[in-house]
């Protein structure tokens, strides 16, 4: 019989597959070729933020926590927030430095400049959820997690696309 959070795991994982994948067609159908190709590099420049701000903590913390003393996790948790704003910075300083270059790395032209602002926030927005989702799951929290991981990774981006669709 499978474990009833592990049933939810799945079932909140398939939630949020769904949701991209009508995100990704209302995405296409909305903004046309040049829109929607902007939005996936976006996307691939985020995931490749998003882990170097993390610094491996989606898996650390979780076992830290898992191992942990209620009074212990607490400077886990603030640990993990530190070296996770410690990253942000230094990422964020590149990304202030260099924003014509690294637009036209990833978009293949410097006039999307105004695209590395809004990845940069984006970024940041899912780093803390890396950090708050592996603080739930290490505390055992399976179940505010699942919601968690449905909200930021189905509901909200399937949302900014119907509220911003003209953008």
């Amino acid at each position: 019989m499978i474990h009833r959070a592990v049933a939810y795991a799945v079932l909140a994982e398939l939630g949020a597959s769904i949701s991209m994948i009508v995100t990704f067609r209302l995405a296409a159908d909305n903004w046309g070729v040049s829109g929607f190709a902007e939005w996936i590099m976006s996307r691939r420049l985020i995931a490749f933020v998003v882990p170097i701000m993390t610094v491996g903590l989606d898996i650390a913390l979780v076992r830290a926590l898992a191992r942990s003393s209620e009074i212990e996790r607490y400077s886990c948790e603030l640990a993990a927030f530190l070296i996770m704003t410690a990253a942000g910075v230094l990422v964020a300083s590149v990304m202030f430095l260099l924003p014509g270059q690294i637009a036209d790395l990833v978009f293949g032209s410097e006039q999307q400049t105004g695209l590395i602002r809004p990845v940069l926030w984006v970024s940041a927005a899912y780093s803390l959820h890396v950090v708050y989702y592996a603080g739930l799951r290490g505390r055992t929290r399976y179940m505010v997690a699942n919601l968690a991981h449905i909200t930021v990774y189905g509901v909200i981006p399937l949302a900014m696309i119907v509220a911003f669709h003209d953008s």
